[in-house]
Parts: structure tokens; sequence; C-alpha cells
């Protein structure tokens, strides 16, 4: 049994932190769907402050803005499942390496079935290493660039503007979108 293909990787670890660091970096748009940057930010009741960007009026520009803020709503939704799946297999692994860690020192080298049965523990041990490498850990990275790319895609067509309320009304009514899941 080689020694070295059964402990974690550093490596490993250091594409996971660089990979929630970037997921923590990504930037939101505005909460308020409806108004964007800038409105209702004035002091007075009914006071509107016009963002740096302008009012976006086109039905084309303002259904651009609204169909990436839905893009935003599911990727972040897939996003957040990707990583409580990543996050529950690593708590898995964990629970599994300490299980192996207690039970190596117990194992009667002489009798083969105990041989055996540690054996396949550490089996199990490295499927589920291989399968958070290989699977849950890609998933979970595509997640976060297809999050980042929609974000910079929002943040350079729609911050700054604030949107005109009653043409995003309209629009928001019967908007259809379009986009990759």
């Amino acid at each position: 049994m080689g020694a070295n293909r059964r402990t974690p990787r550093a490596g490993g670890l250091a594409i996971v932190a660089a990979m929630l660091a970037g997921a923590a970096a990504a930037q939101t748009p505005p909460s308020d769907t409806s108004a964007g940057v800038g409105a209702g930010a004035g002091t007075g009741a009914g006071t509107r402050t016009e963002a740096p960007g302008g009012v976006l009026s086109s039905p084309y520009e303002i259904s651009q803005c609204l169909c990436l803020q839905r893009e935003l709503a599911t990727r972040e939704t897939t996003l957040n499942a990707r990583r409580d799946a990543y996050e529950a297999l690593a708590r898995e692994i964990h629970g599994a390496e300490v299980a192996v860690s207690d039970e190596r020192p117990l194992v009667d080298v002489t009798n083969q079935l105990a041989v055996d049965e540690f054996k396949q523990q550490l089996d199990q041990l490295d499927a589920l290493k291989t399968r958070q490498a290989r699977v849950t850990l890609p998933e979970y990275q595509a997640a976060v660039t297809r999050y980042n790319d929609t974000v910079a895609r929002y943040t350079q067509r729609c911050s700054g503007h604030t949107l005109d309320p009653e043409a995003s009304a309209q629009l928001r009514a019967n908007l259809i979108c379009n986009f990759e899941q």
C-alpha cells in the first residue's frame, strides 16, 4: 500500500482556497432590481438622484439588464448548490479521514480479514477524494466562473445606470430571457 497516495495534497487545498476567494470576491448587482444604482438615494421624499451613467430608457437596454438580473439569480442559486455539494463532500472526506486515522493503529496486521477491511476503508476514502477532485470541485469552479462572467456582463452593461421604472415594469410583464443553464 503506497502510503503517500492516501495523504491529502496541499496543492488541492491551495486550489480550493483560491477558488473560494474568487467566489467571495464576486461582485453582486444592486438588490433593487427595478431602479438600479442611484435611484431613491435623495434625502427628500420622492427625490430621485440620477445615476452617473444616466437613465436607461431603451426597451432593448432595459430588457438586457433585467435578463442579466434574472440570470444572476439563477447563477447564484447554482453556485450555492455547487458550494453546498462541495462542502458536504469535504465534510464526508474529513470524517472518513478521521475514521481511518482512528482505525489505523487498531488494525491487527496478522489478521488478513482486518487488513482487507482497512484497505476497503482506504479505497472508499480514495474514491471520495477522486470524486471531489474530478467532479465536485470542477463543477463548483465552473459555477463560480459562470457567475463571475455574468456579474462582469451586468457590471459592464448595467452598473451606474438607472432603469426607467415605467418601461421596466412594462417590459418585466412579458420579458422572455434566454441564457445558458
